[in-house]
């Protein structure tokens, strides 16, 4: 049976290539493209492990542990690699009433599932890393006797963004820009500090160093470009110490004075 759930998940991911890039050393565009369909495809496949993995499936095995702790809103949240729960329930001692013992059973044939769900998953993007690139790209995670059986989606994708698709000075600078962009007022106040959450997340995996003063600037310059707050009240956020000048702070006082402060 479970044998058949890993089956069942290559089958539903065949048609998930990766982009092929031959003959030239794959750059951080590229590197992105990967991560977005290997995200893509690690949804498809729902998940009772991870939070929120009925809606996300198995994203939590593609992208940083900081960017899904964004997705599921828990900043306490912890990554861990599913492990082989084995064939039977070690827990279970025999001395437990028949109820618990069912329970205990159904609860470890769900781990089951999940492992067999997730090393599908890495199972058919870890192929797809062997297929999308050059060889050289990628040797050095290879083992003497293992080859790459054991290497994660995760480890692929941080291996290529550390030593092949390492940023330059210049790109780092360039890619600085995706934090400067614009507030769509038609949008809740809220989803504009996500996204710049999640553009700051993303930078950081790529060592672009993105500070507290950088996004908190950004944003109120936004603020105040829209017309929508008051001066007054823009006015006291100035006013306030840099050390309470942090992120946080700022969609606090932002959030709370949306509806109290804007303009007529």
């Amino acid at each position: 049976m479970n044998s058949s759930v890993k089956l069942d998940t290559l089958e539903e991911l065949k048609h998930r290539k990766l982009t092929k890039v031959r003959g030239r050393k794959p750059n951080h565009e590229d590197v992105e493209v990967w991560e977005e369909e290997c995200a893509q495809g690690a949804t498809l496949i729902k998940s009772t492990h991870h939070p929120m993995g009925k809606q996300l499936g198995h994203l939590a095995d593609v992208i940083s542990e900081e960017e899904y702790r964004l997705e599921i809103e828990d900043d306490d949240w912890t990554y861990e690699l599913l492990e082989e729960p084995g064939a039977y329930n070690p827990n279970i001692t025999g001395d437990e009433e028949e109820w618990e013992i069912k329970r205990m059973e159904a609860e470890h044939k769900e781990a089951q599932i999940n492992f067999m769900k997730s090393d599908g998953v890495q199972e058919h993007f870890r192929r797809e890393f062997q297929e999308c690139m050059d060889p050289t790209w990628i040797v050095p995670l290879r083992k003497p006797r293992g080859g790459y059986a054991n290497i994660t989606i995760h480890q692929f994708l941080k291996h290529l963004r550390d030593n092949v698709a390492k940023l330059t000075t210049k790109e780092k600078k360039e890619m600085r820009s995706r934090i400067e962009f614009e507030w769509d007022q038609n949008k809740d106040i809220m989803e504009y500090f996500q996204q710049m959450s999640e553009q700051r997340t993303k930078l950081e995996s790529w060592g672009v160093a993105i500070t507290d003063e950088d996004i908190v600037n950004q944003a109120v310059a936004q603020m105040q470009d829209s017309g929508v707050f008051d001066r007054l009240f823009l006015r006291k956020w100035e006013q306030k110490t840099d050390g309470e000048k942090t992120w946080a702070n700022m969609k606090k006082y932002l959030h709370r004075g949306v509806s109290r402060h804007q303009t007529v």
